[in-house]
């Protein structure tokens, strides 16, 4: 079976913003693709290429076509259905020799598919077929390009953990009716793809994740307070924030490296590429947008590291006199803190300096 080219498969990663999205310090994702790649890796080139437009299920009328769906469906052709199709082509003018050439084409590829669905290829790197998945359903979404369902079922089989889960031929269907699901789908994705035990594998998913949630974060941040974007045709995929999911990812991608390969020099460097502490986050989300920072607030939950949570609250305290939900934020983690420490008296000592003694907060 003829495989993707390197080439090809760094065109479908920089279509979908791979290499844009990383500009901002994370230069190295371009190894992704100079390093070398084992045949299973590669996407299988029936995935990523278009249908020859010989194939395409928008070629003949609509009601030829639907005789052809249902006469297909079963992977064979008999002799009377033969028949029932070139009597229906030649009432419509289609020339037979080129109309049974189109029609082999489409069994055969039916039949692959139907092979490959009962015998899936394997691509242990998820950012292979993540790209390649993103790439259709943004490209559907919009409009851009032809709806096909197969295509895009195939490509999702093909990311580990993806694959197999039952609700996304359904989001799929919900996609195609109804684009404003987008991000439906696309998190169903991220919360399902198997985190890769490989060195590298890894180091590639969290560069791909990061590049990933810093385009989400300059979406949501252009979108916000934009009335255009509530009755554009083109807008898509305002359902759910991908931003949270991305960043939960990323932390399960840190904890699975740190704990497979606590000496890799490379995952260290990627991790200190991709990764920022909530008070950072929060710090840049405050300086974008002051509404959208007040929904990351709401959502946030306690930083499991001490430091971290001692950043957050030192944060707050330095904005405590902005608003209601600042300060009602500072005093839920303060307390958090509190019960954490107890007994700490070092850590303690440094809450303390954020006590908040104004305000009637404490």
């Amino acid at each position: 079976m003829k495989m993707i080219d390197r080439a090809l498969l760094k065109d479908g990663f920089d279509a979908i913003g791979g290499i844009e999205g990383i500009k901002k310090g994370v230069s190295s994702v371009s190894s992704f693709f100079s390093r070398g790649k084992k045949e299973s890796d590669k996407l299988p080139a029936h995935k990523v290429d278009n249908f020859d437009n010989s194939l395409q299920s928008n070629l003949y009328s609509p009601e030829l076509e639907r005789l052809i769906s249902l006469i297909l469906e079963n992977d064979e052709v008999s002799d009377r259905e033969w028949e029932m199709l070139k009597a229906r082509a030649e009432k419509e003018g289609v020339d037979p020799l080129e109309f049974e050439l189109v029609i082999k084409k489409r069994l055969k590829k039916k039949k692959e598919e139907t092979a490959r669905l009962k015998n899936p290829v394997v691509v242990k790197n998820p950012v292979v077929a993540m790209s390649e998945a993103f790439k259709i359903v943004e490209a559907t979404a919009k409009g851009e390009a032809p709806i096909d369902g197969v295509a895009l079922s195939g490509v999702l089989s093909l990311i580990p953990g993806v694959g197999q889960v039952a609700a996304i031929g359904g989001l799929v269907s919900s996609l195609i009716k109804t684009p404003s699901n987008l991000n439906v789908l696309k998190a169903e994705i991220i919360a399902n793809a198997t985190i890769p035990e490989e060195e590298a594998y890894l180091s590639d998913f969290l560069l791909f994740c990061h590049s990933q949630k810093e385009m989400d974060l300059e979406k949501r941040s252009s979108d916000a307070g934009s009335v255009s974007r509530f009755i554009s045709s083109k807008t898509v995929g305002n359902s759910i924030d991908l931003v949270p999911i991305w960043n939960t990812k990323i932390n399960h991608l840190i904890g699975r490296a740190r704990t497979l390969f606590p000496e890799s020099k490379l995952l260290e460097m990627t991790i200190s590429q991709v990764y920022e502490s909530p008070a950072t986050f929060l710090r840049k989300e405050k300086s974008r947008n002051k509404s959208r920072f007040k929904k990351d607030l709401e959502g946030l939950m306690p930083p499991e590291d001490d430091q971290e949570l001692l950043e957050v609250i030192a944060f707050l305290h330095e904005n405590i006199k902005d608003d209601d939900d600042i300060r009602n934020a500072h005093k839920r983690f303060y307390k958090t803190a509190e019960c954490r420490f107890n007994g700490n008296e070092e850590l303690l000592r440094k809450l303390k300096l954020y006590k908040a003694k104004i305000f009637g907060i404490f």
